[in-house]
């Protein structure tokens, strides 16, 4: 066996072994997937590397020009599961590649969570909780307060989803007036339905 051969036979055996990985430890090692090509049959969930991106085959196909993964988001879906230990920059996807709960993201200089599965929407838009890090350390020095009275804090409506509705007794504000949700899983907008405007 030849030189070339033996290297023809070790690259068929990595390609196959690149297979077994999750996509996660895929975009670890993106360099043992081929790159896309022309008058090629690809097989459903093949990975191929296009201008730097991995991307994955949604449908079996024989490749040609205008079918290329940039181009064919119908035949292929960008690989965006992100390294546990980076919060990736999130990308806009399509209905193929949501991002599901749990998944984090930057955007905006803020830090989110997908409260959905199948999330495609913008964070700060819907599906999505920013992430504050209570335990962050600041330099600022933190002074003594005076105690004070409790006072029962109220923020302001946010549109929840069926994941993260307000509860009977949540108060907001909204609309420059105060509101107390009358029902549980409460979902509606203050003034609409499921709320009283507290009035003191």
């Amino acid at each position: 066996m030849t030189i070339i051969e033996r290297a023809r036979q070790l690259r068929s055996q990595i390609e196959q072994l690149a297979e077994t990985l999750d996509d996660e430890d895929a975009l670890d090692y993106m360099e043992l997937f081929v790159s896309w090509a022309e008058d090629i049959a690809y097989e459903v969930d093949t990975r191929v590397r296009y201008n730097g991106i991995l991307y994955k085959c949604l449908q079996a196909h024989t490749s040609q020009e205008s079918w290329n993964p940039e181009d064919a988001p119908s035949l292929w879906a960008q690989v965006l599961i992100p390294d546990p230990g980076v919060i990736p920059e999130w990308i806009q996807p399509d209905s193929t590649n949501p991002y599901m709960m749990g998944d984090k993201v930057t955007h905006n200089g803020k830090t989110w969570v997908s409260t959905i599965d199948n999330n495609t929407w913008e964070p700060g838009v819907y599906g999505w909780d920013e992430v504050v890090d209570e335990n962050e350390p600041t330099d600022e020095p933190v002074e003594p307060t005076e105690p004070t009275e409790p006072t029962e804090p109220t923020n302001e409506w946010v549109q929840p989803n069926s994941t993260n509705p307000y509860m009977t007794g949540d108060k907001v504000t909204h609309n420059d007036k105060t509101w107390i949700s009358t029902v549980d899983n409460n979902v509606w907008e203050p003034g609409v339905y499921g709320w009283d405007e507290v009035t003191e």
